[in-house]
């Protein structure tokens, strides 16, 4: 299974590659900052803006059909729902092992 798709920015683009490359490098950009504010909320245990922040990824990982963080995304939203610190620990390090994965092949498709 595919980690992320590039098929919706290509339909949006019609054929401009200039634009999915702008949309690839602006998400490439941003993401650090999203993971960071993940992991300090959570480190914060601050559960409801780290639902928030996770929130704001929504249609990015759409956008990039990161399919695997979408559900992980809807989990941190719902942060009333942990049973415990433990599981919001959980759900967020899978969700940073995703982004961090897509990240890195989205940054080596740069290269190339």
């Amino acid at each position: 299974m595919e980690k992320y798709s590039l098929t919706k920015i290509e339909e949006l683009a019609q054929g401009n590659h200039s634009f999915v490359n702008t949309i690839v490098l602006t998400f490439v950009e941003q993401l650090p900052e999203a993971i960071e504010n993940m992991s300090n909320h959570l480190a914060e245990s601050d559960l409801e803006n780290l639902g928030r922040e996770a929130h704001k990824l929504k249609p990015s990982l759409d956008l990039f059909s990161i399919n695997s963080g979408m559900e992980l995304v809807r989990l941190l939203e719902d942060y009333n729902s942990f049973k415990s610190p433990e599981h919001a620990v959980q759900v967020h390090d899978k969700l940073i092992a995703v982004l961090t994965e897509v990240l890195q092949l989205l940054k080596a498709r740069q290269v190339n």
